[in-house]
């Protein structure tokens, strides 16, 4: 007898007081219970119909997105699939582009996935109405001269785009596989194939994306099931039916197509996708980008921080991270303007509710088991990933007490101090980018603001003169930060980048060596590398003082000559403050000409950039700000005016 049975067979026969007994039902039920098991659509391709593309009908006359696939929009499988719609519309965009129009989706008032659809027309900028009568996709004339669709975009902004719609990290590694209608006939080898290419794709950090040219099912539920598992290997199911689509994919250096009898290329291309990792430490290098963001990742990156998100943004935390979520979270969703936010981490269960997702947001570039379902569910829900780190001016109290941030920054390629990876900032920064002289004024008078009202990224420290700023020896700044911090290990260093630092300066004729250890280490109770267990006898060396008193980081600028750090955003703003700073790690700030950098930074040092460059990526054109008194977004003037009063009301309170 079956166990559920066995459990129903005693409830049954139990005496009718206990029956009786709804408590005591519900434990039965839930012991004995056999759970319903999810549905996961095997393969239920939503795939173009063809006849709809060669007659071209949608170029000048509306058509309903019903007509042009073959499934039915309103199911569940749409929202357990949404990367099937996301790469016919970008394949409709190919095709606008081509006709030079502009594509434009009308969702139906009445329409199930209304959400679904508004989210991924975001994401691939595609204009989208609702109040239609049913959804409905058209065109209109060109706006923009040049679009990621552009024939002539670089190969590695091409890859990028089509990573994007999968779902996918962006990865320089990566392998296409093209299946053509053959697969249909084949479907053994072709799911033999694909079996062993996810075994060694658990090798090698990169990604593998598998594009289906068939209107039908010919995976195996093994392989189907292995592939939604994956945060590193995608499915773009459905018939090809863009020209500009097929060309650059037989073009590409990273695809590999099946034959019935041969498959041709991924003998060569599987190697050269091992060898070509150049995301990794060791081999960094950089190859010139001939149009900046000219992807659609960079594209929607710029919308998500200017515009408002037409659903929900999934994070990591569960809904029991009440702490977090109504703490140091608390304006993250009205920051970025979205309609809620939802727990992004869950099973894969869940994905009929949290495929409206405009965006999923990571915080932290350390692994964990709810950072890689988070990573899992982004791709199979199609819906971008962001790195989402603190801003650079974040709030008047230290985050560790819980105080909210007002500002956040995001990168969807890395998180920014990530310097083993290309960032968004870093390959702006590196690219033939050019600032205007619009972008170079506000920039210039942000800066001049943030430094004359003194403002750093926590504001809760007195200005005031440090007593040892009357010694007449040259005075360095060392500056901590908090032991095991990410962007420690990230930006190329370690505790002994720390000790190298100290002993540098100690080291130095006739100077003082000011060791200023992180708020997080000095009153939020948290690790320093300014230890005894990582200094030793540094720390008693006679030109070392300690300053650990809380003041205002510009307080300390005005007392010292020059500023040595690993990582720490407090070398920017001394660079901000106008003082000579060397720097021991990588930071998204150093190689670019502004720092004495201990580190050879070779693929930043192709490219010369200036204090207002370096700002605007990462202040203006990355970050988003929250004004905390009237509870929406705000620019970075309004922000830095706000904590500067916000500041001077909690300094005198302290006072008092």
């Amino acid at each position: 007898m079956r166990f559920d049975k066995f459990g129903k067979a005693l409830k049954d026969n139990a005496p009718s007081w206990m029956r009786r007994n709804s408590a005591i039902a519900a434990i039965y039920d839930s012991v004995f219970r056999t759970p319903k098991k999810q549905t996961r659509p095997r393969g239920q391709y939503l795939s173009l119909v063809r006849h709809a593309f060669n007659q071209y009908d949608w170029i000048n006359e509306g058509a309903p997105l019903s007509d042009l696939f073959n499934g039915d929009l309103s199911t569940e499988i749409v929202r357990l699939s949404p990367g099937y719609i996301k790469f016919s519309l970008f394949q409709m965009q190919f095709e606008a582009a081509r006709f030079e129009r502009e594509l434009v989706l009308n969702i139906g008032d009445h329409e199930v996935n209304a959400d679904l659809l508004a989210s991924v027309a975001f994401s691939l900028g595609i204009s989208a109405n609702r109040g239609s009568d049913i959804t409905v996709v058209s065109t209109r004339p060109i706006r923009a001269q040049r679009t990621p669709f552009d024939a002539h975009a670089s190969e590695e902004a091409w890859l990028r785009s089509l990573q994007f719609v999968a779902g996918l990290r962006s990865r320089r590694s990566t392998l296409i596989l093209v299946g053509d209608q053959t697969c249909a006939a084949n479907r053994n080898r072709w799911n033999s194939i694909i079996r062993n290419l996810l075994k060694v794709s658990n090798k090698f950090d990169g990604n593998v994306l598998i594009i289906e040219n068939s209107v039908s099912n010919n995976l195996t539920n093994a392989n189907y099931t292995e592939i939604l598992g994956r945060t590193n290997v995608a499915l773009l199911p459905g018939e090809i039916i863009s020209p500009i689509l097929s060309e650059r994919l037989e073009k590409s250096s990273s695809a590999a197509s099946y034959h019935t009898k041969i498959w041709t290329r991924l003998p060569t291309a599987l190697p050269q996708m091992l060898l070509r990792d150049l995301n990794r430490k060791g081999a960094r290098s950089f190859q010139t980008e001939t149009e900046h963001n000219l992807d659609l990742a960079g594209e929607y990156s710029q919308a998500f921080v200017g515009g408002s998100l037409p659903g929900p943004i999934s994070l990591a935390q569960s809904d029991a991270s009440v702490e977090v979520i109504n703490g140091v979270q608390r304006y993250i969703v009205n920051a970025f303007d979205a309609r809620g936010r939802l727990d992004g981490a869950s099973g894969l269960e869940t994905l009929p509710s949290i495929s409206s997702s405009s965006a999923f947001l990571q915080w932290g570039a350390s692994e964990s088991k709810r950072r890689k379902r988070l990573r899992r569910n982004s791709k199979n829900s199609a819906a971008p990933l962001f790195f989402v780190e603190d801003g650079f001016i974040r709030s008047v109290e230290i985050g560790l007490k819980g105080s909210p941030g007002l500002s956040f920054l995001i990168d969807d390629l890395a998180p920014y101090y990530e310097a083993r990876e290309w960032s968004r900032i870093e390959l702006t920064l590196a690219s033939e980018w050019a600032i205007s002289a619009e972008q170079r004024a506000e920039a210039r008078a942000s800066i001049e603001n943030i430094r004359r009202r003194r403002i750093s990224k926590y504001n809760h420290a007195p200005d005031y003169a440090p007593v040892w700023q009357a010694d007449p020896r040259r005075k360095i700044l060392l500056v901590d930060q908090r032991n095991g911090d990410q962007s420690v290990s990230s930006g190329l260093a370690s505790a002994s980048t720390f000790r190298e630092m100290v002993s540098d300066a100690t080291g130095m004729e006739n100077s003082l060596v000011i060791l200023k250890r992180h708020p997080d280490a000095t009153i939020g109770n948290m690790g320093s590398y300014f230890s005894a267990g990582n200094l030793g006898p540094l720390l008693s060396h006679p030109s070392v003082t300690f300053h650990d008193d809380e003041i205002n980081p510009y307080s300390l600028f005005d007392a010292v000559d020059e500023v040595w750090c690993v990582t720490s955003g407090m070398g920017f703003e001394a660079l901000i403050a106008g003082k000579r700073v060397k720097v021991y790690g990588a930071p998204f700030y150093a190689g670019w000409g502004l720092t004495e950098d201990r580190l050879k930074l070779d693929w930043r040092r192709r490219t010369i950039r200036s204090l207002e460059e370096i700002f605007y990526c990462a202040y203006l054109a990355r970050s988003v700000y929250f004004n905390e008194r009237n509870g929406s977004k705000c620019g970075l003037d309004e922000l830095v005016a706000q904590v500067a009063s916000d500041r001077d009301h909690y300094l005198s309170k302290a006072h008092i």
